[in-house]
């Protein structure tokens, strides 16, 4: 069907009249809808609103409910233990250091053994706080 002879059709029918008790009930309704969303549903009870907010969270803050309580938990158990922990510490400590003054007498000795390059002075640039600026006025 063509839109043409749809519109053709449709201007054919007769034009029927809505019954008026329809109207009074379609515009009290219509008025009953306009003062309800008048104001928005979050401000017609903030008590309510912060219920279904929180609800809505629920898991959420149980989950992270759960991990400030297993942080506080291992916070408390190493504070305990603290102690020990800095004996253990100074003791390795003490035991690291002849590694640590090997470790610096094998760098010394490669470097000893690693002549240095020589680097042309000429094809380094310039330091920055080397650069001098020329400017001439005419």
């Amino acid at each position: 069907m063509n839109t043409d002879e749809f519109e053709k059709r449709m201007q054919q029918q007769p034009f029927k009249r809505l019954p008026p008790e329809w109207r009074t009930e379609v515009l009290a309704a219509a008025n009953r809808n306009a003062s309800s969303s008048s104001r928005p549903s979050a401000f017609r009870d903030p008590v309510l609103s912060l219920r279904n907010l929180l609800l809505s969270l629920r898991w959420h803050l149980v989950g992270l409910s759960a991990v400030w309580f297993f942080a506080i938990i291992l916070n408390v158990a190493s504070a305990s233990s603290s102690g020990t922990s800095t004996a253990l510490a100074l003791k390795r400590s003490v035991q690291s250091q002849p590694l640590s003054t090997a470790l610096l007498e094998h760098y010394r000795q490669l470097v000893e053994w690693i002549d240095p390059r020589i680097e042309d002075p000429v094809a380094r640039p310039p330091r920055r706080s080397q650069l001098r600026v020329e400017t001439a006025f005419v």
